[in-house]
């Protein structure tokens, strides 16, 4: 029966062909050297670009694969890896590479001796020998030949070598041979070696079985050298973006067992990233906020799984643990996290509360508002008052007026510009008196989303005051003090305004 299997004889012709055209002739290659009976071999005409050769007698034939296997011999792939010619010695070694899936074993064993000859001397150009690396590994899953020889290359003293073949294990399919090269340069001295290793290694340990998949890609979160880290939240997020359930048990499972602070960080990042996205509290925040769709957006609904593992974690010992799991639940906007969130604002670390008053400002936090009220009235960090007020105000419940006005008179401008952008979604009399008093505030900003507050709200006992707000210095407040008077009918409509609405 016929084999498959392309014979090393065949892709030895096809490789003198190309070797031929590009200036080179393999030794012995005249008609003294035939057998009695054969026919020397017809070459297709060299390309005219190509000097030093005049083809103009020869006539061009294609070469016959069943009449030529028999008149040549793997040793004349040798002889072009031996000739001087740089250009034939690298299509030699990229065709042998190409041809080693396709080549009957002991063709193929032998196409890998070749191919180590190449990537072993050390007298070759490192190009040459880092070009036989693909061709080796393309015959790691099958031959013990390659897997010693990459063993081998992996122990060279070039870095070029040892990088390359990292590279070149990342379409092994998750041998384990790949896997324990891999494991082995992970450790390498060259820090581009260690990085291009433990990239493939993440890459292997993704494409394994499934039982070890999720346990090996967990169990590199957190881990500190090079990225492996990184590389393997990039192989969780996007399998649990295809199929969150393949992912979730063991996320879950780490955040509450592992001893390793980092890798329950990272692992609580990763199951917030899986479990993000549309919620009903997302929709209500698009439709406070006039948001407008431009281009249909389809997002999968929150897994709501990941609710209850990041609450729990909100109690971590590690306060990195508690910020990203703050994070997280904000994500999710589900309201079964606003009394947490909300408890999470008394925490000693104040990047924690910023994540948690960040986080209800996405999820209902009709639960939390007294613990948000409390923080906008004395949390000593002005990231935390300011995503406070922007949580009170998305309520929409006018028993959040008080405390937005207290926040109107904060001492960082930042607080009070949001206090000033959320008392303007109100047209209570308090608000107003709020407002009035930051057209003179010495931030410019601040007075401008005053302005633009009190204009929505058309209340004229405000004219003077928009009048005098003409004369702002800053062209931003005066345009906004003159579209506001153009919604009480007082200033005639001019082009110059920035503001629109």
């Amino acid at each position: 029966m016929m084999s498959w299997r392309l014979p090393l004889a065949v892709v030895s012709v096809l490789v003198l062909v190309v070797a031929l055209t590009a200036g080179c002739r393999p030794q012995g290659g005249g008609t003294a050297d035939l057998a009695p009976g054969e026919q020397p071999e017809s070459h297709a005409e060299t390309p005219a670009e190509t000097p030093g050769h005049s083809h103009d007698n020869e006539t061009a034939t294609e070469p016959e694969t069943t009449d030529t296997a028999g008149q040549t011999s793997p040793g004349e792939a040798k002889q072009i890896l031996e000739s001087g010619d740089i250009r034939s010695q690298t299509t030699a070694v990229e065709a042998l590479s190409s041809a080693i899936e396709m080549l009957e074993p002991a063709e193929a064993k032998e196409a890998l001796r070749e191919l180590g000859q190449v990537a072993l001397d050390r007298e070759r150009p490192i190009e040459l020998r880092t070009s036989a690396v693909s061709g080796i590994a393309s015959g790691l899953r099958e031959y013990e030949e390659a897997r010693t020889l990459l063993r081998q290359l992996a122990a060279e003293p070039d870095s070029q070598m040892r990088e390359r073949v990292a590279e070149s294990l990342e379409h092994s399919g998750g041998d384990p041979a790949a896997m324990e090269l891999a494991d082995r340069l992970a450790q390498d001295k060259d820090p581009i070696v260690r990085a291009t290793a433990i990239r493939v290694r993440t890459i292997l340990q993704a494409a394994g079985p499934k039982g070890d998949q999720m346990r090996q890609l967990v169990a590199a979160l957190g881990m500190s050298e090079g990225d492996a880290s990184a590389q393997a939240a990039i192989q969780i997020i996007i399998k649990g973006g295809e199929d969150p359930k393949t992912v979730l048990a063991p996320l879950i499972n780490a955040l509450s067992t592992s001893t390793d602070a980092r890798q329950r960080h990272a692992v609580a990042m990763c199951l917030a990233l899986v479990c993000a996205g549309e919620n009903p509290q997302q929709q209500k925040f698009g439709r406070l906020a006039r948001a407008t769709k431009k281009t249909p957006v389809r997002l999968h609904p929150a897994v709501l799984e990941g609710v209850g593992p990041l609450i729990k974690a909100l109690q971590d010992k590690d306060a990195l643990v508690r910020e990203v799991a703050a994070q997280g639940l904000g994500y999710l906007g589900d309201a079964r996290a606003a009394k947490p969130l909300g408890r999470a604002l008394s925490d000693p670390s104040p990047s924690v509360r910023r994540r948690a008053a960040s986080a209800l400002v996405t999820v209902p936090a009709r639960d939390a508002q007294a613990d948000l009220e409390k923080a906008v009235r004395s949390d000593p960090d002005p990231n935390v008052r300011r995503y406070a007020v922007e949580a009170l105000g998305w309520m929409e419940d006018e028993s959040v007026i008080p405390t937005l006005v207290v926040a109107a008179s904060d001492r960082d401008s930042r607080v009070r510009r949001f206090a000033a952008q959320e008392l303007g979604r109100r047209g209570a009399r308090e608000a107003l008196a709020a407002l009035m008093p930051l057209f003179q505030d010495p931030d410019e900003d601040v007075r401008w989303q005053a302005v633009l507050a009190v204009g929505k709200m058309r209340d004229k006992s405000a004219t003077d005051a928009l009048v005098k707000a003409l004369d702002d210095p800053a062209p931003q407040v005066a345009n906004a003090a003159e579209r506001a008077l153009q919604r009480l009918g007082i200033a005639r409509r001019s082009e110059k305004y920035l503001e629109e609405g």
